[in-house]
């Protein structure tokens, strides 16, 4: 097809339901992205408070847990082959912000507030945040 042809309507009917099919089929098998990054939200509210507040034998098996965890999430994605429209980038940032937010809420919280619930449990809920904004932006 050249510039110079017209385009049938027939022809553009079936090109914009392709163009629905492919929209339909990458919204439909794109739904882990959403799955995964909610995942990793939760399980932020639990093992950063857990971080903070147990010690020992116990903060060894919260360690392995976590590290349990997020080698499962890799394991689930690698063979995942549809990603919606932008999703690196707002997995970047959302990435970007969770570690920020996880280096600077232990930081502060062992120097300054240590084995103190009040601290742990609404700080694990803002390092948290990220993923779950990505989670709702990859709607």
């Amino acid at each position: 097809m050249t510039g110079d042809e017209d385009v049938s309507p027939g022809w553009a009917a079936v090109a914009l339901a392709e163009v629905d099919q492919s929209t339909a089929a990458v919204r439909e098998h794109s739904g882990w992205v959403r799955r995964a990054l909610i995942a990793y939200g939760m399980a932020s509210l639990v093992f950063f408070p857990a971080g903070g507040l147990v010690h020992g034998f116990w903060a060894v098996v919260i360690g392995v847990i976590w590290g349990v965890f997020l080698v499962s999430v890799v394991f689930y994605a690698l063979p995942q082959r549809v990603l919606v429209r932008g999703f690196r980038r707002v997995y970047l940032r959302a990435t970007l912000w969770w570690t920020a937010l996880w280096l600077a809420g232990t930081a502060i919280g062992h120097l300054l507030f240590a084995d103190r619930v009040a601290y742990w449990v609404p700080a694990g809920v803002v390092v948290a945040l990220p993923m779950f904004a990505a989670a709702a932006r990859s709607r």
